[in-house]
């Protein structure tokens, strides 16, 4: 008996190859669209969670909230509290932060993050507050996780005779760090003015370690500049006039970062809080 072993031809090899080849394109596109479907949900859901999330809050607290202030990015909620049993004022900040595109929010000490992926800021910017709608806060949230884009425009109820208030966003601002140097007793912070004007310092309120001993002097840009001789004790002093000294406490709207100095007696430890009030209403602060 013959056997027939001559295999297969190279016409029916490159059909087999030419077939495995289809196989593998629609398996290809199969899942490709797979992954592609189940990445598109994961982020439609992830946005349609920020702006759920975010009007929870929002309307909450604003609905709770007497007064509003809205400066650039930052929103500030001051709401009447009676829950002890005496009144008191509850201060929620709402704060939107471009670099990480978070809306965060603070009170009483803590932060929480309520929405991940915002891709603008949501507050109001000045003159776009209407005269008969001062007890609405209209805020504009812009989603966007991925290609999937999504947008919620919500106008939030204050509570009765609540208003809002929305200013030009404080262009002066504090360094993140502070330059503490123990062997001269001294701690720096760098302050930037961007605003357009020439500003001065008003009022400095300034908390430090008690073993930091007496603050001794201010210096405000070159060391040779003293705002405040007058020793202040620890641990905290809040100077305003006429307390300052003849020095020259402005600062140039130019960009550069201008350094307020302390000078102590004893050592220079790393926990302090300083607010600075400049006389076109900005405060900048460190804690």
């Amino acid at each position: 008996m013959i056997r027939d072993e001559r295999g297969l031809s190279l016409p029916e090899l490159l059909l087999v190859i030419a077939i495995i080849a289809l196989i593998t394109a629609f398996l290809a596109t199969t899942i490709y669209q797979i992954v592609n479907i189940t990445n598109r949900g994961n982020n439609e859901l992830a946005v349609q969670h920020d702006l759920r999330n975010a009007a929870v809050w929002l309307n909450r607290d604003v609905l709770s909230a007497s007064l509003a202030e809205i400066s650039g990015s930052q929103m500030v909620l001051k709401a009447p509290d009676f829950s002890d049993g005496t009144l008191f004022t509850r201060t929620i900040t709402y704060e939107y932060s471009p670099e990480t595109e978070n809306l965060i929010r603070n009170y009483d000490g803590s932060s929480l993050v309520i929405a991940r992926h915002i891709a603008s800021n949501p507050f109001p910017p000045p003159g776009t507050i209407d005269a008969d709608d001062t007890g609405v806060v209209t805020v504009t949230l812009r989603s966007r996780e991925g290609n999937v884009p999504g947008e919620g425009r919500f106008g939030l109820k204050m509570r009765a005779g609540g208003s809002i208030q929305v200013v030009a966003a404080c262009q002066i601002t504090g360094a993140e760090n502070l330059d503490i140097n123990p062997s001269s007793k001294t701690v720096g912070w760098d302050i930037t003015n961007n605003s357009g004007d020439t500003a001065s310092i008003e009022q400095a309120i300034i908390e430090w370690p008690g073993v930091n001993g007496v603050l001794g002097l201010i210096t405000f840009g070159s060391d040779g500049n003293s705002i405040l001789t007058e020793e202040r004790y620890p641990p905290s002093t809040a100077i305003v006039k006429p307390g300052w000294a003849p020095g020259d406490r402005t600062i140039d709207s130019d960009g550069i970062p201008k350094t307020l100095k302390l000078w102590f007696l004893s050592d220079a430890e790393d926990v302090y809080s300083i607010e600075i009030t400049f006389d076109n209403g900005c405060v900048v602060s460190f804690n």
